[in-house]
C-alpha cells in the first residue's frame, strides 16, 4: 500500500509540478513566423510536458497553416517542445472558381483563394462540382471520384519521372486528359494501367522533344500498351 500510495504521488507530482513546458521552439519555417505557428499548435509554456497532446497540436498547425505541408513534434526532457515543419514549395495547381483561382498543393490540400491570371507556375486543374474548398483541408468535390483519380495520376507521373505537365482535366475520371508544355495533349483514359501509360507518355515526349521541340499535337494512350501521336491538338488553348 504504501508503494502504491508513493507511486501516484510520483504521477500526481509528475502531472502538475515537475517537465512543465519551458521552450517551444520551431524549425523548418519560412512563410510563418515562429510564434505563428506556436499559436497555431495551442501548445503554451506552463503546460505539462506529457499531458500536451502533439499529434492534436501538429494537426492544427497543418490545418490552421495551409502552406504548411507537414507538423511534427517531439517533446524533449525537461522542459522542452520541438516542432518541426516542412512547407510545401507553393501552388502547384490551380482550379478555376467563378473569377477566382483556388491555389492547391501536391495532395490538393486547399493554399488560398485568389483572382486574376492563372498564377505562374501553377498547372490548370479540371475537376466536377467543389463541393469545399476552405484553406488547411483537402479540395473536396461532389462526387470525389475526380480528385481521387487526379492522385493516382500524380503519383504514376512522379514514378515516371514525368514533369512538364501544364494542364489536367480530370472532370470525367473515366476520360483524364493532360497537356505536356501547352502543345502536346495526352488521352490517359481512366485510370487503369496508369503506371504503364505514365511510363509510355513519358518515353513518347522524350523522343518528341529529341526531334521537334516545337511540336504539337495528341498523344493517344487509350488503347492498352499502346501510344498514339497525331498532329492535332484535342485541348483548345
Amino acid at each position: 500500500m504504501i508503494l502504491l500510495l508513493m507511486i501516484a504521488v510520483c504521477v500526481v507530482l509528475c502531472l502538475t509540478v515537475f517537465f512543465k513546458i519551458e521552450t517551444v521552439t520551431v524549425t523548418g519555417n519560412s512563410r510563418y513566423t515562429q510564434e505563428e505557428i506556436i499559436e497555431a499548435s495551442g501548445i503554451r509554456t506552463g503546460e505539462n510536458l506529457f499531458v500536451t497532446n502533439v499529434e492534436r497540436a501538429a494537426a492544427q498547425i497543418e490545418s490552421a497553416k495551409p502552406y504548411v505541408r507537414t507538423a511534427q513534434i517531439r517533446r524533449r526532457l525537461p522542459a522542452t517542445v520541438e516542432i518541426t515543419v516542412e512547407e510545401t514549395a507553393g501552388a502547384l495547381f490551380a482550379v478555376r472558381s467563378g473569377e477566382e483561382w483556388i491555389l492547391l498543393d501536391r495532395d490538393l490540400k486547399v493554399l488560398e483563394q485568389v483572382g486574376g491570371e492563372l498564377p505562374e507556375g501553377a498547372s490548370e486543374v479540371r475537376l466536377g462540382n467543389i463541393a469545399a474548398a476552405q484553406a488547411g483541408n483537402a479540395l473536396q468535390t461532389e462526387s470525389g471520384e475526380d480528385t481521387a483519380a487526379l492522385l493516382e495520376l500524380l503519383a504514376a507521373a512522379d514514378q515516371a519521372g514525368l514533369t512538364g505537365i501544364t494542364y489536367y482535366d480530370a472532370t470525367d475520371p473515366s476520360g483524364i486528359i493532360l497537356t505536356y508544355d501547352g502543345r502536346l495533349d495526352a488521352l490517359v483514359g481512366g485510370t487503369d494501367n496508369l503506371e504503364k501509360k505514365m511510363a509510355m507518355l513519358a518515353e513518347v515526349i522524350r523522343r518528341n522533344d529529341e526531334t521537334d521541340p516545337q511540336k504539337s499535337g495528341t498523344i493517344d494512350l487509350r488503347v492498352s500498351g499502346k501510344a498514339y501521336l497525331s498532329g492535332k491538338r484535342t485541348v483548345q488553348s
